[in-house]
């Protein structure tokens, strides 16, 4: 549905944005793209749109091929994109179901087909009872609902969520969450999203692509990235908190993932007999797997060893950190914890 190849973007004055950036979305996939400020999440939606033509490359949506088509035939293209912004943008003198009406105006949709249209899109978002408040009378969450339905009003194939709850809080965050999921399973559309929220990815995304510079530093599967282990965007979906780390252990990190859950680990090193002193942990489940990681302190590096050797052995994927770069990776947990506040 979505398919990039090869796309680059270069500024006035030679600066590059996107850097042969390749990338393929299936149909009724979630996908998300992350990355640090700066990477070229921003300019790559507006690529793909077509708003900021790309460089050079090729962006197909839906069989047509955004960066060669012109006049009608980019307008048609466009046509079949949704786009959901962070700040939604709506009118303060329209209401609800005519904000969502609007571009449905602009499409020249006649009047009977408009209403219906509308009537059909303030249930599929649950706002049925908010039709007529303008948004100075919705809530944060609501005014993204109106958002997403004015999104789908064309009817498109592909909806692009630009940081679509970054300001909202946890608790709406994971109603909108659910309700893009809902529409992706209801209407078979393919969702892009742009977020720097690695919680966004582990709760919706089917797979993901980690952006470096303007390049595709990673991309895959979300559970297969995970199961990496080592890479830095597996790191960053399974973040660990910072432990409590005084500076002469050794830090023991065991991945979770695939066969490997917390119980299998922990039956392991009972059955050894060694030390589980757990430092900092996170587990959870996703597409119905657990995944996480646990960081056991181990006394020395000899004990640490046989620790790593144990989990090891049974199959369980481990590093082990001591001295100097122990309290790197520790100092790296409380810089990630930080930067996600």
């Amino acid at each position: 549905m979505i398919e990039l190849r090869d796309v680059s973007k270069v500024h006035p004055g030679g600066v590059t944005a996107l850097d042969g950036v390749s990338l393929s979305v299936g149909a009724g996939r979630i996908h998300g793209i992350v990355g640090r400020s700066g990477a070229g999440k921003s300019t790559l939606i507006r690529c793909l749109t077509g708003l900021d033509p790309a460089t050079g490359g090729h962006i197909e949506i839906d069989g047509t091929d955004i960066v060669a088509a012109r006049g009608s035939e980019l307008a048609r293209a466009r046509r079949k994109i949704g786009m959901v912004f962070q700040h939604v943008n709506l009118l303060d003198s329209r209401t609800a179901e005519q904000n969502i009406a609007h571009p449905l105006e602009i499409a020249g949709v006649p009047a009977k087909e408009r209403r219906q249209r509308v009537e059909q899109l303030l249930d599929l978002v649950g706002l049925a009872d908010r039709r007529g408040n303008y948004p100075s009378q919705l809530s944060g969450g609501q005014k993204q609902r109106v958002g997403i339905a004015r999104a789908l009003a064309a009817e498109p194939r592909v909806l692009l969520c630009d940081e679509p709850t970054s300001a909202l809080d946890q608790a709406t965050t994971r109603q909108i969450l659910e309700l893009i999921r809902s529409l992706r399973d209801r209407l078979g559309i393919t969702v892009l999203i742009i977020t720097h929220e690695m919680s966004v990815v582990r709760e919706i995304c089917d797979s993901v692509t980690l952006l470096e510079d303007g390049r595709v530093a990673r991309s895959g599967d979300l559970l297969d990235v995970i199961a990496e282990g080592d890479s830095a965007l597996s790191k960053a979906l399974v973040a660990l908190p910072p432990s409590t780390f005084e500076g002469t252990e050794t830090l023991v990190e065991a991945l979770l993932a695939g066969d490997a859950d917390a119980g299998e680990v922990f039956r392991i090193l009972g059955a050894s007999g060694l030390p589980a002193r757990v430092a900092a942990g996170t587990v959870e489940t996703i597409h119905g797997s657990q995944v996480g990681r646990i960081r056991f302190s181990a006394a020395g590096a000899a004990e640490g060893a046989r620790i790593a050797g144990a989990l090891r052995d049974a199959g369980v994927r481990v590093e082990v950190f001591t001295g100097e770069e122990a309290r790197r990776v520790d100092a790296a947990a409380l810089e990630d914890e930080e930067e996600a506040r």
